[in-house]
């Protein structure tokens, strides 16, 4: 059974030969670019840096696949959010400085062009890099942060929170507009060779944003 075949039996809740392993984002993180010699700031930015990362990743970690994107800040900056890089850390937003500070602030945004808009494009040509290098082997893995992540990120984590009960209707309305923006990011990358998405939800977790619970 090939490393792809395990995979996507495992992911359709199937029963593989064994146990997959699998990694989210960036594999064996800063190890691998201590190995190469790169710079997370170098390697944000370049589909080429983030394609022998990947390979890099693999090689010191057999997985069972390879991802074509790093972190929940991929593709915000097409928004126009600062990406902060330090030396021991991967990207991120700062929480303190919210894109989104009013309804203003979202209506001046547009749905990017994936594959031609910041990181974003970057992820799609190292998942068409990836898919075909490996992509017949590897389970190829694409994705996002999250649409409650991202919303965390543009919005701030204190003020997502608090829009619950005292700003829906903004929530709603850019809940729906980032909707928008990750479904063309992910077909995209699906469209580029990615075999799954994933996205990463943590303000729906249960011990959070509870869907049952009653607010």
């Amino acid at each position: 059974m090939t490393p792809k075949e395990r995979f996507n039996i495992a992911a359709r809740r199937g029963i593989p030969d064994r146990v997959p392993v699998v990694y989210y984002a960036f594999g064996a993180g800063s190890a691998v670019l201590e190995s190469l010699g790169l710079k997370w700031q170098e390697i944000f930015w370049s589909a080429e840096k983030i394609f022998r990362a990947m390979l890099k990743a693999h090689e010191l970690m057999p997985h069972d696949n390879v991802c074509s994107f790093l972190s929940p800040a991929c593709g915000l900056d097409a928004l126009g959010a600062e990406v902060k890089f330090s030396k021991s850390e991967g990207p991120h937003i700062d929480y303190g400085k919210p894109l989104l500070s009013s309804l203003e602030d979202l209506e001046r945004l547009e749905v990017p062009d994936p594959e031609r808009e910041g990181s974003m494009a970057s992820r799609i040509r190292a998942a068409s890099l990836l898919s075909s290098m490996v992509g017949t082997d590897l389970a190829l893995v694409g994705g996002f942060g999250g649409i409650s992540t991202w919303a965390m990120l543009l919005r701030g984590a204190r003020n997502f929170v608090l829009d619950v009960k005292k700003n829906p209707e903004f929530q709603r309305r850019y809940m729906n507009f980032l909707t928008e923006c990750a479904v063309e990011f992910c077909r995209a990358q699906v469209e580029a060779g990615c075999d799954w998405i994933i996205s990463a939800e943590d303000a729906f977790a249960n011990d959070l944003l509870d869907p049952g619970r009653t607010w």
